[in-house]
């Protein structure tokens, strides 16, 4: 979960955002992304009162971390659409069963 909030935080600039994408409370995003921040010994992301930004650590590791959730979902049968809303397994299968029935020509 803590590197689902991460890169939920990088791509949409900010905790709030990451925090309404999620349906976490803000508190529970920072406290994951610190805890991260904590077990790597790195800072990840450079906080202030008014701004996000991502540490030059903090940039390579959601480059790590974004395909590795991505072949994660990919193996799973399930990934996230842009909104940050998950798509399920079901989905799949119903867009490729569709796909299937689809006339041919």
């Amino acid at each position: 979960m803590a590197l689902s909030a991460f890169t939920r935080v990088v791509e949409l600039g900010g905790f709030t955002r990451a925090r309404d994408s999620l349906q976490l409370s803000k508190t529970t995003v920072s406290d994951l992304v610190q805890g991260l921040e904590r077990r790597l010994g790195v800072r990840l992301l450079q906080r202030t009162t008014r701004r996000v930004s991502v540490t030059p650590d903090g940039a390579e590791f959601y480059e790590r971390c974004a395909g590795i959730l991505a072949e994660l979902a990919r193996l799973n049968g399930s990934s996230w659409d842009a909104s940050g809303a998950r798509r399920t397994r079901s989905s799949a299968i119903e867009r490729q069963g569709r796909r299937a029935s689809a006339p041919r020509r």
